[in-house]
């Protein structure tokens, strides 16, 4: 019984809000341990952008690749995630 909804099934926009910063939090933890791990072997394609620039062609790889794609999603859940808090859609509670 999912007791974070009201009648009608759907959830305020304060608890949308929350749910999904909860998720950005979750999403974010996983993202920079990723990180730090790409930068370990070697293959963080956004450490490599800010040092030198670009990546050298030694350290392009599928890893650095992944990385990249992943940083493109995380901005993206970023953006999405935090707009229900800054612009919060729905029914207030």
């Amino acid at each position: 019984m999912d007791l974070t909804r009201h009648r009608g099934g759907k959830l305020s926009a304060r608890q949308r809000a929350s749910r999904e910063r909860q998720g950005w939090y979750l999403h974010t933890a996983v993202f920079l341990v990723v990180q730090v791990v790409l930068w370990a072997v070697d293959a963080n394609w956004l450490y490599w952008r800010l040092t030198e620039g670009g990546v050298p062609d030694e350290h392009s790889g599928w890893l650095t690749t992944a990385g990249r794609i992943w940083l493109i999603a995380w901005v993206i859940d970023t953006l999405v995630s935090w707009s229900y808090t800054l612009w919060p859609r729905g029914r207030e509670a």
